[in-house]
């Protein structure tokens, strides 16, 4: 047997020789041949069996098996990428395990590689003796390493291990600027699997990676995802995952299939593909790169078969649409020449694929989703386990954060973004455990942060600083502006941020340069906005060439500091009480950035002209301001669903903290002034007034007083709307109108939209505080008028399933079957008015009652169903829900009672 090896050793130096230097082997004798085959053998026997017998055997009977003389065999016909090693490694083990002993340390693949090297060292060594000059030079030549990658096994696990090495992090370019020094993380300490939504499909989200899994998994997919929502995370993931397989972090990596993993961004595909070459050629390129070595030639190509995972990360990064349009040809063009086995996935911003898209009968389109609650702690968690060691340590700091971002909602609404996410949790950390003061300096730090990764870029290969930070801010703030101030800002979406084309952002930048630095720097604009908007930068291509900043925060942020640096004072405070639409989280932030002494007047104005709610948003960004202050606006809050937090504030705890201030009695004055009033914050604003009336404050009793006769001003036709119900009950014979309301709070007209717009609709968007005010308001302040309990209610009703009778018709109601999907005047079904004459009970607007819905729940029960529910929820035996009081719907209104 030895003999037969060593005669295929013999062979396989002729051949391996020859094929380097040809005829040149001719003038070493089969002699020598003989003799270097004979060490070669020995060395490799020595080294592999340690001298042990049974290993010897163990060699023995691997070396005679069929099994290794045919993979082996390949050698000599020139297949040596063909041999299968895993195939040899499970020989050479169950040759071992039959003589009882342990394979030695490292596999086969290790071993005949170090075979041929040695050989090759051995042709050196008899060349150096004998003088062939041009054998020497040649086989010197020959890199020892080549031979590592001459087979596809081994080159596919290194390219693995590559694979592993190059994307085991998440590198910040410029990130370190947030405080903790951190310039990376390792991506299975911190990743969270984020979900995806099929799109045209009644689907259900699923986490990403069983993109990949399942019977009969799309084989090919069109990713499409916000900027900073992790698109490009994920796809990295995903490689690592195939090349490490399952690992603690990742136990959901052992049920991917058996994929290699070939990661390429579009922006590098882009500029390869110059009609010369194909993507095959491009991404074996990057292949051979990526192994540092030469692989075999057609290693990826014959690497479909087992099968291909193909990652296109960033379509939008293609240089110009049309440039996006090449890509996408030869991208669909390649993907239409892998058999089966293979997948692809292509990444995209959602802008900028609504043009130009694959077939979607081809490629299965998904949206990543946000974070929702639980992947934003789970986030953090990871996070803050990186830093802190000691686990309970680790969870006391994310839930210090995790409360941090619930009493803070707009910050709380940047934490679904994985890019915004990453920046608040790392101020978080390097601020001691604490977000900073307001969400204005978050919002500063994290732009600074941004601005850093360009900044750094100074350092980079053709990048070049021209404009400092300040410099910087200030013209991102005159950008911002600009695109607020356009004609398009007023209908945008107020989650997305604006774009503006290039050209336009060059040209505003070649003027500020101009101004800033002189003429000569202007022919710099182009190239600094290709830096500004580079990876992880304040600015993105949002794709087709158009640029916006990369949240619509920053964007707010920027327009808010222009406003407060560079706009005329009295601009700034037109437009803050003028509240154009969408420019509130603008003006917040404007008020956040002013010095102290302008922000008292300021918030004064906005109590006395009732903006209780945009005061509140103002205190929120500001942060700290005068405890009277902090506290009357949370009491004049507290009935806004969106402030339900202060509902708990007492009027006695409010006028302890007014005690001294001066300006109450023109704020609560401004409150009550018709053309001022909205309906929560009157609400509160009767509460504090009746208790200074009470403890002698004369201008309170006042108003109070004015405000309690203005009903006597209007005509009575409530009392005579209302129906006997038993009980000595009175209940208005139609739910309370627009019209009506709106003697009340006339401000409410501002209010009416599609669902209700006409005088003798159903007033909607009213909680129960309003309408128990608009009770008393209409007795004079006496609780003469009142909402009804849910059994006057019922009472009202009847004992029939419905008004009308026991059988359901779409014709005597307003619900979803009857079709309006809005209300309709409360006199339109007067026909099939209850038993006692009310009408409109089953269908049109929920109805606010007096009534809790349990002993244990406190939140009240409405009654009726609507136009937008079905003719159950119209019934009596299932008529029945409840909704938090602080709750202002376009589906629920009220009627008025009386004893």
């Amino acid at each position: 047997m030895e003999s037969t090896f060593l005669a295929f050793i013999v062979s396989v130096l002729g051949k391996f020789t020859a094929k380097l230097i040809g005829d040149e082997w001719d003038k070493v004798t089969h002699e020598t041949r003989s003799k270097l085959a004979a060490r070669v053998y020995s060395t490799w026997f020595d080294d592999t069996t340690g001298g042990d017998d049974a290993k010897a055997r163990a060699l023995r009977s691997f070396l005679a098996n069929p099994a290794t003389l045919e993979e082996t065999g390949k050698i000599l016909e020139d297949r040596y990428h063909e041999v299968d090693f895993d195939r040899l490694t499970q020989e050479f083990w169950v040759a071992c395990k039959k003589e009882d002993v342990t394979p030695p340390k490292g596999d086969i693949a290790d071993r005949v590689d170090a075979m041929m090297c040695d050989l090759a060292d051995a042709l050196r060594e008899v060349t150096a003796q004998d003088g062939h000059g041009t054998l020497r030079r040649i086989l010197e030549a020959v890199d020892r390493s080549e031979a590592r990658v001459r087979n596809d096994t081994r080159a596919r696990a290194i390219y693995l291990e590559r694979c592993a090495d190059r994307h085991k992090f998440i590198r910040f370019l410029g990130m370190a600027a947030a405080g903790d020094g951190m310039t990376e993380v390792s991506m299975e300490q911190v990743f969270v699997m984020p979900r995806v939504q099929p799109q045209d499909r009644q689907e259900q989200d699923f986490p990403a990676h069983k993109l990949l899994l399942g019977r009969k998994p799309p084989r090919r997919i069109m990713l499409l995802g916000k900027p900073g929502g992790g698109k490009s995370t994920l796809l990295e993931c995903l490689t690592l995952a195939l090349a490490s397989r399952a690992t603690r972090e990742f136990p959901w990596a052992k049920d991917l299939p058996d994929l290699l993993p070939v990661f390429i961004r579009v922006r590098d595909l882009d500029k390869a593909l110059d009609g010369k070459c194909t993507v095959w050629d491009i991404l074996a390129r990057r292949c051979t790169n990526l192994l540092q070595l030469a692989a075999p030639t057609g290693f990826l190509y014959r690497q479909r078969e087992p099968g291909l995972l193909l990652l296109f990360d960033g379509l939008d990064e293609a240089a110009s649409p049309a440039r996006r349009r090449i890509v996408m040809d030869d991208i669909h063009s390649f993907a239409a020449t892998l058999p089966a086995s293979c997948r692809v996935i292509v990444t995209s911003r959602p802008h900028d694929y609504a043009r130009d898209k694959f077939d979607q009968a081809q490629y299965a389109h998904y949206d990543i989703c946000d974070f929702d609650g639980d992947e934003i702690k789970t986030f953090i968690g990871k996070w803050q386990a990186v830093r802190e060691k000691d686990a309970k340590k680790a969870e006391e700091k994310t839930n210090k954060l995790l409360g941090a971002l619930q009493r803070n909602r707009r910050i709380a609404k940047l934490a679904p973004n994985a890019l915004l996410l990453t920046m608040i949790v790392r101020e978080h950390y390097s601020s001691g455990g604490n977000l900073p003061d307001t969400r204005a300096q978050l919002y500063a730090k994290c732009s600074e942060t941004l601005l850093k990764t360009w900044m750094e870029a100074k350092d980079q290969e053709g990048y070049e600083r021209l404009l400092d930070t300040g410099q910087m801010e200030t013209f991102l703030g005159r950008l911002a502006f600009s695109m607020q101030t356009s004609d398009d800002f007023a209908g945008a979406d107020e989650d997305l941020a604006l774009t503006r084309p290039r050209r336009d952002i060059e040209e505003k930048l070649r003027t500020y340069l101009r101004d800033e630095l002189g003429p000569q720097a202007t022919p710099k604009a182009e190239k600094l906005v290709e830096q500004l908007s580079s990876k992880d930068a304040i600015l993105v291509n949002y794709g087709n060439e158009k640029f916006g900043f990369v949240h619509r925060t920053f964007q707010e942020f920027y327009a808010a500091r222009h406003l407060v640096q560079e706009e005329d004072p009295k601009g700034l405070h037109d437009r803050i009480f003028e509240q154009p639409s969408g420019w509130n989280e603008t003006l917040c932030l404007a008020v956040a950035q002013m010095v102290d002494g302008q922000r008292r007047p300021l918030f004064v104005e906005l109590l006395r002209k009732g903006l209780v709610p945009f005061a509140q948003d103002c205190l929120e960004a500001s942060g700290q301001q005068a405890n009277w202050l902090q506290t009357l606006v949370r009491f004049l809050v507290k009935h806004y669903w969106q402030y339900r937090e202060h509902r708990s504030l007492t009027p006695a705890g409010c006028a302890a903290a007014i005690v001294d201030c001066k300006e109450i009695a023109g704020i609560l004055k401004g409150l009550f002034t018709p053309e001022h009033r909205d309906g929560p914050a009157l609400a509160a604003a009767v509460e504090l007034a009746e208790l200074l009336a009470r403890k002698g404050d004369p201008a309170a009793a006042s108003l109070l007083s004015q405000f309690w006769q203005e009903a006597a001003g209007h005509p009575a036709d409530e009392l005579d709307d209302m129906v006997p119900v038993g009980g000595g009950v009175l209940m208005g014979k139609y739910p309370v109108t627009n019209s009506k309301f709106e003697r009340m709070v006339p401000g409410h007209r501002q209010r009416r939209d599609r669902y209700s717009d006409q005088d003798d609709q159903p007033v909607i968007y009213v909680n129960r505080f309003e309408a128990e005010l608009y009770c008393r308001w209409l007795g004079g302040g006496s609780s003469a008028y009142r909402l009804p309990s849910e059994e006057e209610w019922l009472n009202a009703w009847g004992d029939r399933e419905y008004p009308w009778g026991d059988v359901f018709d779409k014709n005597k109601c307003n619900t979803g079957e009857s079709g309006h999907m809005r209300t309709t005047p409360v006199r339109m079904y007067a026909k099939w008015a209850s038993p006692a004459g009310c009408c409109d009970l089953a269908g049109n607007v929920w109805e606010w009652t007096s009534s809790q819905w349990a002993p244990d729940d406190p939140d009240p029960v409405i009654r009726g169903g609507s136009w937008g529910v079905n003719s159950g929820h119209a019934s009596r035996s299932r008529g029945r829900n409840s909704v938090d009081p602080e709750n202002r719907n376009n589906n629920v209104g009220f009627r008025l009672s009386r004893t």
